[in-house]
Formats: C-alpha cells, sequence, structure tokens
C-alpha cells in the first residue's frame, strides 16, 4: 500500500512538472454515521454501540495529457469493546494516459455512465460501466467529438501489498483451475454514446467464459428529453451467468443488507431546483427464483428531499427501504427476511467555500430490532 501511494505521489508531481495547466480537486469528510445505541429483537436486549469515525477522502487531477484519482476511507474503530485502532479502504486509485484527444489508456478504472449510479448510497453498479478495475482503453471517433467511445477492457487483480500475494486471483491466459477446467482468458467490450437527450451504454464482460458471461446495459435522459431543466432520469439492467449473480449490500442502522440475482434492475432520477433537490434511486431483482435471490433481499429503495432554508443552511430528509418478497418455503434457511427502514434528518451549514458542517438524527427499524444514529461530519473541498 505504501509503495502504491508514494508511486501515485511520484506520477502526480510529475504530471505537474509536465502539464503546467493540471487542475487538482481535494475532498474530504470526517464523520459519524454508524448507530451508537440500539435494540436487538432476537436476544430482546439493549445494545450501546460505538460508532466509528471516519474520514474519506478523493484527490483528483486532470490535464491535457494525463488524469488519475486516489479515493479511501480510514477508520477509527471499537475492536470488541475494549479495543480502539485505525482501518483503511483504498476504495480506487487509477490513472489515464490520452496519447491523442480521441485514445485513453487507463489502469483500474471503472467508466461508469451515471444511470447505474446509486447518489444516497453512495456507490456505483456495474450496469454501466465499460470499463474495469485492471486496464482499459478507449477510443472515442473525432467526428463525434467524443459523443461515442468504444472501450476494451482486461480486469485483474492487483498487489497493494506484501500480504496480498498468493490471495489474488489473476486473469489466466491458459492452463487450468481449480476444478480441472481450462482457464479463458477474461476481456470485455463496452460502448457509451452521450447526446444532449439521452445517453445508452452497452457492456459485455468475460466474453470468452460463456459460463461467467455478464451484459449490462443503461439507458438515461438528462433534462427529462430536454423537457424539464435539471430533471434527469436513469436506468440500467445487469446480467451475470456466473453461479447466482452478485448482491449490491446496502448498509443500515440495524441490518447489512442486500439485494442479489443474476437479473439486476436499478433506477435514479435527480431533479434541482433553485431551493430545493429531489433525489429517489431504486435497485431489485424482480424476485427472481435463484439462490443468491432467496438469500438476500429483492428490493432496495431510497428517498431524498434537499431544501435550501438559507443561502447557508441546508434541510435533508432521506427514507430508505429493503424488502424481500422471498416465500418462506424458498427461502436459505426457510424463512424469508425481514423487512428494513430507516428514516433520517439533516442540516448542512456551508461557512464558506470551502468548508461545510453538518448534524442530524437517523432511525432504522427492522422487525423487533431498531437503532439509532446522530450522524455529525465536517466537508472540505477544495
Amino acid at each position: 500500500m505504501k509503495r502504491l501511494m508514494m508511486g501515485f505521489a511520484a506520477l502526480l508531481a510529475m504530471t505537474g512538472l509536465a502539464f503546467a495547466e493540471t487542475e487538482i480537486s481535494f475532498y474530504n469528510k470526517l464523520y459519524m454515521e454508524d448507530a451508537f445505541w440500539g435494540h436487538d429483537g432476537d436476544a430482546d436486549e439493549n445494545v450501546k454501540m460505538f460508532a466509528p469515525i471516519k474520514n474519506k477522502f478523493d484527490l483528483q487531477f486532470e490535464s491535457e495529457k494525463l488524469s488519475g484519482q486516489v479515493k479511501g476511507i480510514v477508520w477509527f474503530l471499537d475492536f470488541g469493546g475494549e479495543t480502539y485502532g485505525l482501518a483503511g479502504e483504498l476504495k480506487d486509485a487509477w490513472v489515464e494516459f490520452r496519447p491523442i484527444e480521441q485514445v485513453g489508456l487507463a489502469f483500474r478504472e471503472n467508466i461508469v455512465a451515471w444511470p447505474s449510479t446509486l447518489p444516497i448510497y453512495d456507490d456505483d453498479l456495474q450496469s454501466g460501466n465499460i470499463g474495469s478495475n485492471g486496464f482499459t482503453a478507449w477510443y472515442a471517433p473525432s467526428p463525434l467529438n467524443g459523443a461515442l467511445k468504444f472501450a476494451a477492457t482486461v480486469p485483474m487483480d492487483w498487489y497493494l501489498d506484501d500480504a496480498t500475494f498468493g490471495v489474488i486471483s489473476p486473469n489466466y491466459f491458459n492452463g487450468k483451475d481449480d476444478e480441472g477446467n481450462d482457464n479463458k482468458f477474461n476481456f470485455g467490450l463496452g460502448a457509451a454514446y452521450t447526446h444532449e437527450l439521452f445517453e445508452v451504454s452497452f457492456s459485455a464482460g468475460n466474453i470468452i467464459n460463456n459460463d461467467k458471461r455478464k451484459l449490462g446495459g443503461t439507458v438515461g435522459f438528462p433534462n427529462l428529453f430536454g423537457l424539464v431543466e435539471h430533471l434527469n432520469l436513469g436506468f440500467g439492467y445487469e446480467y451475470i451467468k456466473e453461479g447466482d449473480g452478485y448482491a449490491d449490500f446496502i448498509n443500515y442502522l440495524t441490518v447489512v443488507g442486500g439485494v442479489g440475482g443474476k437479473n439486476m434492475f436499478n433506477a435514479v432520477l435527480t431533479y434541482e431546483g433553485e431551493s430545493f433537490a429531489i433525489t429517489a434511486e431504486g435497485l431489485t431483482n424482480f424476485s427472481e427464483d435463484s439462490e443468491l435471490a432467496n438469500e438476500t433481499h429483492d428490493l432496495y429503495g431510497a428517498l431524498e428531499f434537499d431544501l435550501g432554508l438559507t443561502d447557508q443552511l441546508t434541510l435533508a430528509l432521506t427514507g430508505k427501504i429493503l424488502s424481500d418478497f422471498t416465500s418462506d418455503d424458498k427461502a436459505a434457511d426457510g424463512k424469508a427476511l425481514k423487512n428494513a427502514y430507516m428514516g433520517g434528518v439533516g442540516l448542512a451549514f456551508a461557512v464558506n467555500e470551502h468548508h461545510e458542517l453538518g448534524a442530524g438524527f437517523e432511525a432504522g427499524f427492522q422487525s423487533k430490532s431498531y437503532g439509532f444514529a446522530i450522524p455529525v461530519f465536517w466537508k472540505y473541498t477544495y
């Protein structure tokens, strides 16, 4: 990890020397958001919790030829009730080189279309990803001024430190896997087109390996076909053939759940007015009958309403739901998962163009269990 960060810093320094017109942006958020007190319905007892202190950072740079990003989270955690310590996760670190305007070579970058983004949950789905966590080359034909982009990508695991040696799964060219089957090289293709009235993307992953093939696509309508300014609507779909798909895990105050399945659908809507904004998002497997779908929830939904009380003070109201429609006879343990609900209210105060402070209250419920949190944050942008 240390070598990766030092190498990225050196690359950033060289970029600044080579390209004087480099634009640098930095985002840092120090916050607490998890439950501090709750009730365990199964054990019928109250539970006091240490809400972890988190620090999220995001450094990006861009010049005519190079761009890159380092993004991660550091936690101050309670380990076992009596021991405290620090832990961190590098969420993303990539660099992209553009030898000419129409061509990009990216290392470790997901290239995600906005309709596959969950803005409230603050994460991206893979339905609109024409890149991968590996190497991606893209081409944008000159006559369309970058509106159309074709991409070819090769996923791979990365050695972040010595401890991961021997644990990661390489992208093999040949040989046999653990079950004696021939390894098949994993690569994908994708394309995205942007128009003032609509945006579309399509991706195909693990093309050679029919048993593990992935397909995804998105469609978005910025400004609702040009009819309503600032109203954006997007949809995404992903099919994963391997096993029973995957789960996008949604963290709540009282539950860590997710939506899983071979067929995953998502939707997002955003509207920003002069004094208020509305965001809605959803993710579902339409209650398909598969092993993973029967072990996870079937629907995630969230709604956020932001109201500008003054030029500096904003009120935010948020609601989330996680539902399971699986019948008890198909559930993994003979009993369907309980629905989870969360509601929150928060205030954010913009001190100036760089600093923002915020606090709020959140409550989460799942059957007989519940939890409460008082989220606070300090946000700095540059």
